[in-house]
């Protein structure tokens, strides 16, 4: 089986599994970098086994649910909704602007 038709088979067996229900995984950027990294990677069917293709899996989906985190408080933000603060760590959080008026429109 070549790269593509087995990113694709396991695209479609994760999306059948209720993988991708999360709002903050996309399917669409994971298939697209699934099967980039795997066309990248030195993957054959010699060398392949399910624990490794989990692997791939997991750090991809990490990335994506990160980027979209991050996105989701940078547009929280940018509305005003969320305030940026020093915790008592010296990290930064992020608290509920109690003044903001939330309207729906």
């Amino acid at each position: 089986m070549d790269i593509k038709g087995l990113t694709n088979d396991i695209y479609e067996s994760l999306l059948e599994d209720g993988f991708f229900e999360s709002e903050f995984i996309d399917k669409h950027k994971f298939k697209a970098r699934f099967y980039k990294t795997m066309s990248n990677s030195n993957v054959t069917e010699n060398n392949l086994d399910a624990e490794s293709i989990m692997d791939l899996v997991l750090e991809i989906t990490k990335e994506i649910i990160k980027e979209n985190v991050d996105n989701t408080v940078s547009e929280l933000k940018d509305k005003g909704v969320l305030n940026e603060v020093e915790t008592e760590d010296g990290e930064i959080g992020y608290v509920l602007n109690e003044n903001i008026d939330i309207s729906y429109e």
